[in-house]
């Protein structure tokens, strides 16, 4: 087994669910698990099982090996990062909407980035 550095995992969960604007009760939910556990990854006084590193990584699109410390290439892509912006987003600006209003929203969003790509590959041809 690799010699996991006690506070590097809690560290990075923290810092990736900051840059997605996700308060510690999101991030739970997110994963299905409770606000209490998350804060115990984020200040080491639990880490997460094998099988919930995947599930942090595949979630924030980083590889494990960036969460556990072993090396730094985070792997993030601007494809996979937009959604979670999107609703990031989507939680700090609609506040005044009914859920049905929200995802409504988001669906229009996402036809939208759908079409300005398709606009894009056109330009470029």
């Amino acid at each position: 087994m690799f010699p996991i550095k006690p506070t590097t995992l809690g560290k990075k969960i923290a810092e990736l669910r900051k840059k997605r604007n996700l308060k510690q009760s999101e991030l739970a939910e997110e994963i299905g698990k409770s606000t209490s556990l998350v804060a115990m990854w984020e200040t080491g006084n639990r880490d997460p099982d094998s099988k919930m590193v995947a599930t942090l990584a595949n979630f924030f699109n980083v590889t494990s090996d960036y969460l556990l410390g072993l090396n730094d290439d985070h792997n993030e892509d601007i494809e996979k990062e937009t959604p979670s912006s999107i609703r990031a987003w989507l939680r700090s600006n609609s506040n005044d909407l009914t859920q049905n209003e929200k995802e409504a929203l988001a669906e229009d969003m996402e036809e939208y980035f759908k079409f300005r790509k398709a606009r894009i590959l056109k330009d470029r041809d």
